[in-house]
């Protein structure tokens, strides 16, 4: 039978940061940040099974060099903190002529410190 998956470490991504705008204010402080980035093909993409090649979409790499690029801010209000990044990721072709799609990601969330320590 054909188990059809691939095991092993995945495609590597390196992000930097830069800050690019911060205020401070009593008890309070705003952050808004820039990240850039790249995924690395790292990953195997000619996983086989019973001798018959994988589909692209079952590799755990894809073969391609993917650009990543994202924007993230912080507002803390005492002890509250709120955080909000949007994420987007240029699948570009890879292994087996196969172009997976742009990824796209956006996280909002809200925290409360019950124990504050300066």
């Amino acid at each position: 039978t054909l188990r059809q998956r691939a095991h092993g470490l995945g495609d590597i991504a390196a992000l930097a940061k830069y800050r690019i705008y911060k205020t401070d204010w009593e008890q309070s402080t705003f952050n808004l940040s820039i990240l850039g980035g790249l995924e690395f093909p790292t990953g195997e993409t000619d996983s086989r099974d019973a001798g018959m090649r994988l589909p692209a979409t079952l590799q755990v790499g894809s073969g391609s060099w993917d650009p990543i690029m994202a924007v993230a801010a912080t507002l803390s209000l005492g002890r509250w903190r709120y955080d909000a990044n949007t994420l987007y990721k240029v699948n570009t072709e890879g292994a087996q002529k196969y172009r997976e799609g742009g990824f796209v990601a956006v996280e909002f969330d809200a925290k409360y410190r019950f124990w504050h320590t300066a």
